[in-house]
């Protein structure tokens, strides 16, 4: 039988992301550890919430970088959103419908697009109304 050597033993690191409450992209940390030193907050709470068994944990947005083929480098630091990043990997998660993160909100991604497109209808349509009034 063979013996593993130290190095097979142990997994290669995580790349983690972070997203904030406007989902947009505020930090890219090589490993849970490393995420855990910079955010204080404990590497299990980060992982639950990468697995998705919690939707965020004190504000961020956490997901695990899929494929080692993407590309995500500091340039994408406020550019890229959480729902850009979901939709490249294939996945429709349960975020927050506010950015304030009101526990209770929850609604899937796809609902969150089509619930901003209402709105933002809806404030045109108030515009127009009040241009034909005046």
């Amino acid at each position: 039988m063979k013996k593993e050597s130290k190095v097979e033993r142990f997994k290669k690191p995580s790349r983690i992301l972070a997203f904030d409450g406007s989902l947009k992209l505020k930090g890219i940390f090589q490993s849970y550890n490393a995420a855990e030193k910079i955010t204080r907050i404990p590497h299990q709470s980060i992982q639950k919430a990468v697995d998705g068994d919690t939707v965020s944990v004190k504000g961020i947005y956490w997901r695990e970088l899929i494929d080692e083929d993407t590309i995500i480098d500091i340039d994408d630091l406020n550019k890229l959103s959480l729902l850009e990043y979901d939709a490249a990997m294939g996945q429709d998660r349960v975020i927050f419908a506010t950015r304030n993160m009101k526990r209770g909100e929850e609604i899937l991604e796809s609902q969150f697009k089509n619930r901003f497109q209402v709105i933002k209808s809806r404030q045109s349509n108030k515009w127009k109304r009040s241009k034909l009034t005046s």
